[in-house]
């Protein structure tokens, strides 16, 4: 089979010849009809992958934290070796697919072969041609549903997260910034969760759009976004910021910190400096 992989070192992405996985007890193999391509999540990821040695380490800080902490333990040596040979290993791209069930493993009851699943999760709804997924990260596909369509499961779940996380109840003013592929579908859910949405987005079309999905206030204006939040909300402030913007400045979470309530609760879904101005 064909399967996307990328080379950690080098960054080199390669269209590889693979073979098809074998299917445990506790896994379904699903021949892929549709995969998602992440122009957040995955384009990072390459562009990780493309950096040098010291480029990777001043993006991933926290990686070099655990390196020198098992320099430590298991000698410097043996750790840099063991670093480069992760690095050479080939990663499998993509976390979010759909397609028919081929097999399943005898433990496994909810899925038959012919179904159609949609199917989650880095490492293992990957671009290829087959991929075994276990049953908690699959669901049957609703009829009427396409394949391109349930291949987005991933981006959904991210969504919900981003929302339980913000511990809302019901009726509570929500500020959306950024309303990009994963603002939208923040902003329908919370809408069907019953909430009152304002949104921000630098873009007029995504803004347009927003609108026609239900949002309650959209803009591009980040002025007109903190007038009117000021004003339905009587100038107490949001009850909850949710970013789903991707950038390197910080000021989607200064915008947050200024719509705020006090004791108002900022969730990043998104990509942003969260070091705000104090």
């Amino acid at each position: 089979m064909k399967q996307i992989i990328q080379n950690y070192r080098t960054g080199e992405l390669e269209l590889a010849e693979a073979p098809v996985p074998l299917c445990s007890s506790n896994k379904i193999l699903v021949k892929n009809v549709a995969s998602l391509i992440s122009i957040g999540t995955e384009r990072s990821i390459i562009e990780l992958g493309r950096k040098s040695l010291l480029g990777k380490a001043k993006a991933r800080p926290d990686l070099v934290k655990r390196f020198m902490e098992k320099s430590k333990k298991e000698g410097l040596v043996k750790t840099f070796k063991e670093a480069l040979g992760r690095l050479d290993n080939p990663t499998a791209l993509g976390y979010s697919s759909a397609g028919v069930v081929v097999e399943v493993g005898r433990n496994i009851h909810k899925f038959s072969p012919g179904d159609m699943v949609a199917c989650i999760g880095a490492g293992y709804a990957s671009h290829a041609e087959y991929i075994t997924v276990p049953e908690n990260l699959c669901c049957k596909i609703p009829d009427g549903l396409t394949c391109e369509e349930a291949s987005f499961g991933m981006l959904g779940v991210i969504a919900l997260h981003g929302i339980r996380c913000a511990k809302l109840a019901f009726g509570e003013s929500v500020a959306v910034i950024g309303l990009g592929l994963l603002g939208l579908l923040t902003v329908q859910i919370l809408k069907a969760y019953g909430s009152k949405v304002v949104g921000m987005d630098i873009d007029p079309g995504k803004v347009e759009l927003a609108k026609k999905l239900g949002i309650d206030y959209a803009f591009t204006s980040e002025d007109d976004f903190k007038n009117i939040i000021n004003n339905f909300t009587t100038g107490h402030g949001a009850d909850a910021v949710i970013i789903t913007a991707a950038t390197k400045s910080d000021a989607p979470v200064n915008t947050a910190v200024d719509v705020a309530r006090y004791g108002g609760r900022v969730v990043l879904v998104g990509v942003a400096d969260i070091h705000p101005d104090r």
